[in-house]
């Protein structure tokens, strides 16, 4: 595998994800297919159909993009799942290797950081969702409820049914 980002192609356009998914998902991609991907991303096709065109030339089918999408979409689901628990935990060093390569792990880099992101999500927990806004903006990071791009922000949402 090539130690670069990989890219997949959406029918929005071309979303980053780390390599480091792909020993995470059951899909084998060769080098030259990455290269495509990662080319993809950095170079935006005129069109849709020459972004196709390209993926195709190098094997990667309809098929083939869907299955890498929805392995890629699971992997990020478990990730969550896995950094929602370190945060309630309140630990830190699981907190760094879980969350490794994700947008919030750019975000939340120290430890005082996590202490308080782990603060906004007790805040949550207990209802408190103002203090909780406060500590999201204090780390600057758009709250609870709002989408937000991985390029750029952390989407922190508290979930009220798996209490």
């Amino acid at each position: 595998m090539i130690p670069a980002a990989a890219f997949i192609v959406t029918a929005t356009g071309v979303s980053a994800f780390n390599t480091d998914l792909l020993d995470k998902i059951d899909i084998d991609l060769t080098e030259e297919q990455i290269s495509t991907l990662e080319e993809l991303h950095e170079n935006k096709p005129e069109s849709r159909e020459e972004a196709k065109e390209k993926l195709e030339a190098v094997g990667l089918t309809k098929e083939i993009m869907h299955e890498l999408h929805g392995a890629v979409h699971e992997a990020h689901k478990e990730q969550h799942e896995a950094i929602k628990a370190t945060i309630a935990s309140r630990d830190y060093e699981a907190f760094k290797e879980v969350a490794n390569g994700s947008p919030i792990a750019e975000m939340i880099s120290t430890e005082t950081e996590f202490n308080l992101l782990a603060d906004a999500h007790e805040h949550m927990q207990s209802g408190d969702r103002e203090e909780a806004r406060e500590i999201f903006d204090e780390l600057d990071i758009k709250g609870p409820g709002h989408r937000l791009e991985h390029e750029s922000r952390v989407h922190y949402k508290h979930d009220e049914d798996s209490d």
